[in-house]
């Protein structure tokens, strides 16, 4: 069996008028959900050993909170470009590429791909991801590839307002 969780990118805000959308950073708001959240996810037992990210500045940073809690460092953090501004595609394909020796995966990306993937196929429909809200659960499948076919257990879902 493989686990998931989805994580949509802390709270973040413009630097200035000019800042690309890509270099927004996390806000204060931000940094205190990310530690909430990396600390809620260690209280429900799941321990990560794999970390895909969006290349977006506040997506990575919403990461790194992640695998510090964890005692982990960037080794096991992927960058993928198509998790930025994704498509229900984007996610699958970043997913399926996962070694199959991993069985713990974080992927931090943003709306509204990430909810309509989520929509997409569980029937506990999401209106929105919340910043910071952790959608996990498990593929019952030994293997990534299996994602768009196998069965899935729902295992929660969080968000920093307790929603």
């Amino acid at each position: 069996m493989k686990t998931l969780v989805l994580i949509r990118h802390a709270k973040s805000g413009w630097g200035h008028i000019y800042q690309k959308d890509m270099e927004r950073v996390l806000d204060e708001t931000g940094k205190t959900q990310a530690s909430f959240m990396a600390e809620r996810l260690a209280h429900l037992g799941i321990v990560p050993d794999v970390f895909l990210s969006s290349p977006a500045t506040r997506a990575v940073e919403t990461a790194e909170y992640f695998f510090k809690r964890f005692g982990l460092d960037k080794k096991n953090l992927k960058i993928i470009d198509r998790l930025y501004q994704p498509h229900i595609s984007d996610f699958y394909g970043a997913i399926e590429s996962i070694d199959n020796s991993l069985h713990t995966a974080l992927l931090f990306s943003h709306n509204p791909g990430i909810t309509e993937f989520i929509n997409q196929f569980d029937r506990k429909s999401i209106i929105i991801m919340k910043t910071c809200s952790m959608y996990g659960f498990r593929i019952k499948s030994d293997h990534w590839k299996d994602l768009r076919i196998a069965d899935k257990e729902f295992l929660f879902y969080e968000s920093p307002e307790g929603e």
